[in-house]
């Protein structure tokens, strides 16, 4: 870091020096001043006083403006140098736009591809890690390394210093085995500053691993190094102090941590006196060592009084390093929205969580004999999450990639399962309403946040009337990037990748992405009415949900939390007229119950499914049911469910779930079974926002049914590594075909079946069915693909591939789109996010209602169930019930082998379930209307004639 101020300063001096003469008397004490207080400010960087320093470099910035103009590109080190200095205070927001500012004055004078460029993005990624937007952070320090490597001679210690910044990422997104990689990698071949950098984050990922033994050793080294590089008061060696305090207080040396605690106050109080992140890490430390200071006394009470002394004291600790950061706790209840400055957000999210904790640990220590001190802290520990859980919800609404947005619920999936809890125990206490709608609020957050954040933006952005030409811009910008991160994925997974290629790639992707960040800034600058909603709390509440359902529905909505130990279930059951809100604590064997369900509908050797196992479905399937669905037996009677499920629970079909168990001393007869689906009909939705909270604008279709059914000849495709075959599948033809004589249809079979055709048809139609081949990656699941017809065409965008990260980027009016294709409703479950499907990508792509299998169904049985579907869908019937008929009549004309639950309950329906069609019966009822009316018509008729004759 020094070494690059250094650089720098001789670098804008020597401009200055070569602009100084020939100008007058004035310019050249903008200059002198310029340089004068640059200087002081740079000084003060050095020695750690970044708010000191600021008030000279913004300064310096306003005499070198005077001299340079306020377009010279030579302004351009002012302005990196006032971002690190924000950054270094917390203040992140400035620091990104002043690195910007830097940014483009840098292009501006030198190109994309000056050395010092790769210092800013440094900065940049620093700036990015901080606001938890870890992709972007990479995403900056990846290229900050390009320009390092691609100088003519590669500036190694550059290198070598992001390097350990990426490093660093991994480690904070719990990728252990990539961080310890690079550490590994470079540790040797670093300078001093940078092996105690790499030393020091070898010693945390130790910790964290609980491999004590090795972090000891580790931590002995970094001491040396320290005391060696750094001066007796240097702030190195605090921070060094620091963090081995934090591990002898992992290893119960307390009374040693404490001492060594002392000695980085010493050095830290001569320039932190009240605010500071070093001040902020030291009593988050000692908050630490009381947390887990152990209590010798076998006296009960006295043991829980010292217990609660000592959270108390670290409570207090915690509160004072959220001060230093300059976190106003005198403000605790912050709105999500509400601006929070001259913070470290990932340090206050961190702390505010802790406080939580303790608060939680204090409340289970009076639990069940001092009820009012119970119950004052557990609901202190609610109001700590739920600032944490509108913190981590504002800085996701500022990410713009989806890949981001997932990464962080998932990293934060605890702070919200830790507010349920919370919640559900307040809500026993008093019984308020006011603590289950804290707890569904959160569980909404666990489900495919960043999906209906994307469908809030399109809201937004079609409420506030922007230019079409930039939504065009948008569109274009996103398609190339898709198509580009697909070049580079596949050529990583080249058996010898091309270095060279890679660098080029992510260097147009880098310029991409910037794009789209810049188009987005200029959408939340320019149009008020986009920033406000974009930035508003449009969450439904539960008395809204209420609100949208009808008198015969009944909405599940459900929260697994799966620990070492135990798994817990949180149920929300609402209705109309009910709210219900549930905890049931369960065995590992639940959890094993899920997978063995899934195992048993998907199991591709159905065919030789032998009695036993078909018993151990049925004992299976209805123990889940008497434990999802069966407490609430009496309430769902001759109702429609609605079924949010979390976690693993996506993978399983509840329409399977068996309501009695059969006789089992007798040969299993699956079409004899008592299926859920028997009493109930069934939807589903990845939440309730996303179900009755996304307006989905009024579609403007022109067309009926869009029909792709390709032929593969026995095709194969290679997609990265692997090699797929495209078995032919006979059934798809026929499907089509029966579709279109339900319904008119647009069909496109065989050789016409084309991914070009798709991409310039989709937008036009009310309905899509796509029955063909489909692949799921669950290394990178926005490259899942739907296989159409095979193509020579290298282009991407008609290769023959549809990836899920293309679909994202189609404008759909479709009202449905039903993907009669294998496991499109599968795929990698993400924390926080839930599965990462095909289907997600239609309803990302603004589609409201999908049809998906969640395995690769059996094509006789797809064909009857889909044409048996578009019927009862013809005759005005949901979608949900359209499809829970098909099923039915499937089931009732199937002889045993062939009702195997494998055969016909893949298919389920998400999302929107109102009708497409008129049901006959509004015809019925019409006619017969017109006909009452053409009646009484006459009756009146006669009477007057009867009248007139009667006058005359």
């Amino acid at each position: 870091m020094k070494k690059s101020i250094i650089l720098l300063i001789i670098f804008i001096l020597s401009f200055q020096q070569k602009n100084l003469f020939g100008n007058d008397l004035n310019n050249k004490q903008d200059s002198i001043q310029a340089i004068n207080y640059y200087l002081a400010g740079a000084n003060l960087i050095n020695n750690s006083l970044y708010a000191e320093s600021l008030d000279s470099l913004l300064v310096s910035l306003d005499y070198a403006k005077k001299f340079y103009g306020e377009d010279s590109y030579l302004l351009a080190g002012y302005y990196y140098l006032i971002a690190v200095s924000y950054r270094n205070i917390g203040m992140l927001d400035e620091s990104i736009d002043f690195s910007l500012k830097s940014e483009e004055y840098y292009i501006k004078g030198y190109g994309d591809n000056y050395i010092r460029l790769a210092s800013l993005y440094n900065n940049l990624g620093n700036a990015y890690s901080q606001k938890l937007n870890y992709r972007e952070a990479l995403r900056f320090f990846q290229q900050g390394v390009n320009i390092y490597t691609n100088q003519e001679t590669p500036d190694i210690y550059g290198i070598t210093n992001i390097t350990f910044n990426i490093a660093r990422v991994y480690y904070q997104m719990f990728e252990y085995n990539e961080a310890i990689n690079i550490i590994q990698n470079n540790i040797d071949n670093v300078d001093e500053y940078t092996q105690i950098s790499y030393l020091e984050l070898l010693g945390a990922i130790y910790q964290e691993t609980n491999e004590f033994e090795k972090a000891g050793e580790v931590y002995e080294k970094i001491i040396q190094h320290a005391k060696n590089y750094y001066s007796e008061k240097g702030m190195g060696l605090a921070v060094e102090y620091i963090n081995y305090a934090l591990f002898l207080n992992n290893i119960n040396e307390f009374d040693e941590a404490i001492n060594t605690l002392e000695d980085a106050y010493s050095i830290i109080s001569i320039t932190e006196k009240e605010k500071g992140q070093n001040l902020s890490e030291y009593y988050k430390i000692y908050a630490t060592i009381y947390e887990d200071k152990n209590v010798k006394s076998t006296n009960i009470n006295e043991f829980k009084n010292q217990k609660y002394q000592n959270y108390l004291k670290a409570i207090s600790y915690l509160k004072k390093s959220l001060e230093a950061l300059g976190f106003p706790l005198n403000k605790l209840l912050i709105d999500k929205n509400e601006e929070i400055n001259n913070v470290s957000i990932l340090a206050c999210i961190e702390l505010l969580k802790k406080i939580a904790d303790d608060y939680i640990e204090i409340a289970l220590i009076f639990e069940g004999n001092e009820i009012e001190k119970h119950k004052t802290n557990l609901f202190q520990s609610i109001d700590f999450y739920e600032v944490t859980s509108n913190l981590l919800q504002k800085t996701k609404k500022e990410f713009t990639d989806d890949e981001s947005k997932i990464l962080l619920a998932g990293l934060e999936q605890s702070t919200y399962i830790r507010l349920i809890q919370a919640s559900y125990k307040a809500h026993k206490l008093d019984d308020s309403e006011e603590y289950i709608e804290k707890a569904f609020q959160n569980a909404e957050l666990l489900k495919s946040g960043s999906l209906f954040d994307k469908l809030s933006n399109d809201e937004a952005v079609n409420l506030s009337f922007i230019p079409d030409s930039l939504l065009e811009k948008e569109q274009k910008i996103n398609s190339s990037i898709t198509s580009y991160n697909e070049l580079k994925y596949y050529e990583e997974l080249e058996e010898n990748p091309d270095s060279k290629e890679i660098a080029r790639l992510d260097s147009i992707l880098f310029k991409l992405v910037n794009q789209r960040n810049e188009l987005n800034s200029y959408l939340e600058s320019n149009y008020s009415q986009y920033y406000n909603l974009k930035y508003s709390d449009n969450s439904l509440k539960i008395r809204e949900i209420q609100n949208n359902l009808k008198s015969d529905e009944i909405l599940f909505e459900y929260v697994l939390n799966e620990t070492d130990t135990i798994t817990e279930l949180y149920t929300f059951l609402i209705s109309d007229s009910e709210i219900q809100f549930d905890r049931k604590e369960f065995t590992q064997k639940f959890s094993e119950n899920i997978d063995y369900m899934f195992s048993f509908m998907s199991n591709s050797s159905y065919m030789f499914t032998k009695n036993e196992d078909s018993k151990k479905f049925c004992f299976v399937s209805n123990s889940l049911y008497q434990k999802l669905i069966g407490p609430y037996k009496n309430k769902i009677y001759e109702k429609n469910l609605i079924i949010i499920p979390d976690g693993k629970l996506s993978y399983i079909a509840f329409d399977a779930l068996l309501t009695e168990l059969p006789d089992t001393t007798n040969t299993i007869q699956f079409n004899k079974l008592n299926y859920l689906i028997k009493s109930n009909r069934v939807n589903y939705s990845y939440s309730a926002n996303l179900l009755y909270n996304t307006k989905n604008s009024k579609r403007n279709a022109s067309k009926g049914i869009l029909a792709f059914a390709p032929e593969y000849d026995a095709d194969s495709i290679t997609i990265g590594k692997e090699t797929y075959s495209l078995r032919p599948l006979l059934g798809t033809q026929k499907e089509v075909d029966l579709i279109a004589s339900e319904i008119k249809s647009e069909v496109y079979k065989g050789q016409d079946a084309t991914e070009l055709k798709f991409r310039e048809e989709c937008e036009k139609f009310d309905m899509l069915h796509l029955a063909m081949h489909a692949f799921i990656n669950d290394s990178l699941p926005s490259l899942s693909q739907f296989a159409f017809t095979q193509t020579k065409d290298n282009e991407l965008i008609s290769d023959g591939l549809l990836s899920v990260a293309d679909i994202y980027n189609l404008k759909l009016n479709a009202r449905l789109s039903v993907l009669s294709a294998c496991n499109t409703g599968s795929g990698q479950l993400k924390k926080g996010e839930g599965v990462i499907s095909l289907a997600r990508g239609f309803l990302y792509a603004g589609c409201p209602a999908i049809v998906m299998t969640l395995w690769e169904v059996e094509d006789n049985s797809g064909t009857k169930i889909m044409s048996s579907f578009y019927k009862f869908l013809k005759k005005g019937k949901t979608k949900d019930e359209a499809l829970r008929l098909a099923k039915l009549e499937y089931l009732e004309n199937a002889n045993s082998r062939l009702a195997h639950p494998h055969y016909w309950l893949g298919y389920v329906s998400i999302g929107n379930n109102a009708p497409l069609f008129r049901s006959y019966d509004f015809y019925f009822f019409g006619l017969l209307l017109l006909t009452i009316l053409g009646v009484i018509a006459e009756q009146i008729t006669r009477i007057r004639k009867a009248r007139k004759k009667r006058a005359l």
